[in-house]
């Protein structure tokens, strides 16, 4: 099978999919991956011991926003370059008997959907976005929709009942992200009663760190000095600006000793180790949330915006607080509820993390998506069965 993403930058979805091809590969897949430019994730992808295709697309087809595209405009504009990359694809396809095409996100799908059937070999889509408002305009959700009818995809491989919401009738099926379970913590390390809060996300406005930072400037002057917070991320996608921004904001509440910009991060497991409670601050529904079963699997404590799959992750979940979306306030309360609780409630929330995030194991991600990518070539609909890990996955096959 060929996995087909644009973007060769390490944000979080590119990560997933360089785990995913490690897992499928160890499966028995021949599993090959193209982008669209050389970059990091390429590299790690072939470092997993995937076989890896360069298109070399035009940086300004690459870089386009997908809450930006506009359906007619878009269309003439990067037509030349859409059709170089679908003949590119096809030309992969052919050449290395490739069964299924699997179209990593909304920009690859353009060119790979186009090449899939000019090499008549099967289509999936693996999405990862929530295809509505915020994240897509009027004019890109008309431009998704078009591309759907159009493509006619096998499956549509979504992660939360949030993205299925926000779908047309098409065939989908649920498979959340996995990760890899930790060696347990049974207590931390004690840093003279200081509560680490760890958040781990690129630095982009809708991510929140803004919503973090003004957070902590509402904290009590004594509670404030048992807090340090340690921010893993990198703007990634034209979001330098708001790095700086919240450089000067950091500043300006006075936070300088508070918080730690610790950059982009390539083990966030590791991250995570050094940390107490991790924290989910984006201002709109995510349509999963890696970063925060992630901080499950690692024992941590989550408090975390109530919104999208992320809600669908921690509710009921003793290790979680959720807060509203975007509110400083209530997430100010939330740290400060935590800063006072004793050491043994503090390891009862790691030990319900633990146990929530054993919906999320890695190894069952890999053999759920192989059984989609296998029913996509045999032309079947995907047998995901709900007896091996109640909740966790559902299939919704028309």
């Amino acid at each position: 099978m060929l996995v087909a993403g644009h973007a060769s930058e390490p944000s979080g979805a590119e990560l997933a999919l360089v785990r995913q091809l490690e897992r499928l590969r160890r499966l028995g897949i021949d599993v090959q991956a193209c982008f669209g430019s050389d970059g990091a994730a390429a590299a790690m992808a072939r470092d997993a011991g995937a076989r890896v295709h360069i298109l070399e697309l035009p940086r300004d087809l690459l870089e386009r926003r997908r809450g930006d595209l506009r359906l007619f405009a878009d269309t003439l504009r990067f037509a030349p370059a859409v059709m170089s990359g679908a003949r590119l694809v096809a030309a992969i396809a052919r050449a290395e008997r490739i069964d299924v095409v699997s179209a990593y996100s909304m920009k690859a799908f353009a060119y790979a959907s186009m090449g899939a059937r000019l090499a008549n070999v099967p289509l999936l889509w693996q999405l990862h976005d929530i295809p509505a408002l915020p994240y897509f305009s009027a004019s890109a959700q008309r431009a998704f929709r078009a591309m759907l009818r159009t493509a006619r995809p096998r499956l549509v491989i979504v992660h939360s009942q949030a993205m299925v919401r926000a779908l047309p009738s098409v065939p989908t099926a649920i498979v959340p992200h996995g990760v890899h379970r930790h060696a347990a913590t049974p207590t931390r390390p004690a840093h003279g009663g200081v509560l680490r809060l760890g958040m781990a996300a690129r630095l982009a406005e809708w991510k929140g760190q803004h919503v973090v930072i003004d957070a902590l400037a509402q904290l009590p002057a004594e509670t404030l000095a048992g807090v340090q917070l340690r921010m893993a991320g990198a703007p990634w996608f034209g979001e330098a600006a708001y790095a700086e921004r919240l450089h000067r904001l950091v500043a300006e509440r006075g936070l300088e000793t508070t918080v730690q910009f610790a950059g982009h991060l390539s083990d966030v497991a590791a991250f995570y180790r050094d940390v107490d409670v991790a924290v989910h601050a984006s201002t709109v529904p995510e349509p999963f949330g890696n970063a925060v079963v992630e901080a499950l699997a690692a024992g941590l404590p989550v408090i975390a915006s109530s919104a999208g799959g992320v809600a669908e992750i921690l509710n009921g979940c003793d290790g979680a607080i959720l807060v509203p979306a975007g509110d400083a306030a209530a997430l100010a309360r939330a740290i400060s509820g935590l800063a006072a609780e004793d050491p043994a409630q503090l390891r009862r929330r790691s030990l319900a993390a633990r146990v929530r995030a054993r919906r999320y194991d890695a190894r069952l991600e890999a053999i759920l998506l192989a059984r989609c990518f296998r029913a996509v070539a045999a032309n079947e609909p995907p047998r995901l069965s709900r007896r091996r890990s109640p909740g966790l996955v559902t299939a919704a096959v028309a």
